[in-house]
This record gives structure tokens, sequence and C-alpha cells, in this order.
């Protein structure tokens, strides 16, 4: 992390499981060098297990929005982590053409993934992108999409539908099933797309890219109802039919 970045902490009670509580908002600009980070005037010191999410505005005038992005993805991370913590290791999560993905795949995952909210844009229909950096899976999100109206944390999403649905899409991007679905679709557009580029990969939302962000959507989705999770009926990129 560098100095200037902002992070938010909280922390998950073992007497009310799931419920994020924050530290409170005096921990916003505190350097990330800091140990001890908390309500102003009653530091706390982050511990093992306590819930961090990292970001960075290059522009200021985006700290506030930022910042909601930020609390809006801890606390979704609150509510998934006893969730997942509590998976069987041997429960598959199947796709009707075969893919699956295990209990014990999606905890290996969330044990390494940490947070990144950015202000800086991925590009069209991208909200987020993870990168493998020092051992650890960093998921850097755009936060316009993870803030107030029109976003994943808008209101009229019932049961935090929407925060939940990104959340596990990301984690679903890392696994076997859909790595191995992006690097098939991506061999296979570089050997029959006449001169193949980045803008034609990502061209429109029915395209070679959108293809991989449905079959992850579709993981994301079958996960979700096993889980009874409130499902988001027409996410970008759609489903794969009859999941």
């Amino acid at each position: 992390m560098a100095d200037d970045d902002i992070i938010v902490v909280g922390k998950l009670r073992p007497t009310n499981p799931g419920v994020f509580v924050s530290y409170g908002r005096g921990l916003y600009g505190y350097k990330s060098t800091e140990r001890n980070i908390g309500k102003t005037g009653t530091p706390e010191r982050v511990e093992e297990g306590d819930i961090i999410v990292v970001g960075r505005a290059s522009d200021p005038a985006n700290a506030t929005r930022l910042k909601a992005a930020m609390d809006n993805v801890a606390k979704t991370v609150a509510i998934l982590t006893p969730i997942i913590r509590a998976l069987s290791a041997t429960k598959e999560y199947t796709l009707n053409s075969g893919e699956k993905v295990t209990g014990a795949e999606i905890k290996r995952l969330w044990g390494l993934i940490r947070f990144f909210v950015t202000d800086q844009p991925f590009g069209q229909n991208r909200d987020g992108s993870v990168q493998l950096i020092d051992g650890k899976l960093v998921d850097s999100l755009y936060f316009a999409a993870f803030e107030g109206a029109d976003s994943y944390a808008d209101p009229n999403y019932q049961n935090n539908a929407g925060m939940n649905f990104i959340i596990m899409h990301e984690v679903m991007h890392m696994t076997s099933a859909s790595q191995t679905h992006y690097d098939d679709a991506y061999t296979t557009f570089r050997e029959t797309v006449p001169q193949p580029n980045e803008t034609k990969w990502f061209a429109n939302t029915g395209g070679w890219f959108g293809r991989t962000e449905r079959f992850t959507n579709t993981l994301a989705k079958v996960f979700g109802d096993q889980q009874g999770f409130t499902p988001v009926t027409s996410p970008t990129f759609g489903y794969i039919p009859g999941n």
C-alpha cells in the first residue's frame, strides 16, 4: 500500500455473525503505514481477521464517493465471510454444461483475495480487474459501480443482492473453471478472428469478452441460488440459459 491510500477497517463480531462493525469515519485519511487506526480518539489495533478494504482516489474530488464504495464492499465482505467459511469443502456448484466449482476452491480463493477500490476506470462494461500480486489476489474495483443509485449498491436491490452478486462474480473469475473458459475463448478468438486486437475482444456485450463474463455471471448465480441469495435478474452480459 502507498502512504496516501485510504483504508476502511471493520470487524466480524463472533456474537453477531455477518454484521460489519466499522471503526468509524475517523479512520479515513490515516496513512496506510500507521498501525493504530480506528475511531477518532479511540484507536484500535488492526488484528488478524479484520476486514480491510484499501482505496485510492487519483482525483481528490472523488474521495467521498470512493469512501462510500469502500464501505459497501467492506460490508459485503463481512456478510459473505461467515457464509464462505461455513461451506463444505466437497460441495459442488455445477453448470448444466458440466463445469463446476467446489466449496474448497471458493474457500481457498477467499483467503487470498484483497479488495482495492479505485477511481480509475478499466474500460466500457468493466467494473473490476484481478491480478496476482505477491501471492495475493488483488481485486481492483471501479468505485462508481459500488456506490449509490444505478450501481450494485443501489437500494432497489433487496437483501444486498447486487453487492453479493458482484463480489461473488469477482471470486468466480479466479476459479479454475472460469480461467479455463477464458483461456479457451481467447485462444479461439486469436485463431479465428481476422487481425484480432483488444478492441475486437471487448466489442459489444455479446462478443468474445462478453461470453467470458456471462460464464462467470452464471457461476456466481448458481452459487447464489444454492446459498439462498436474492437473485440479480439482469446483470450486464446476462446468464447462460438453463442454469
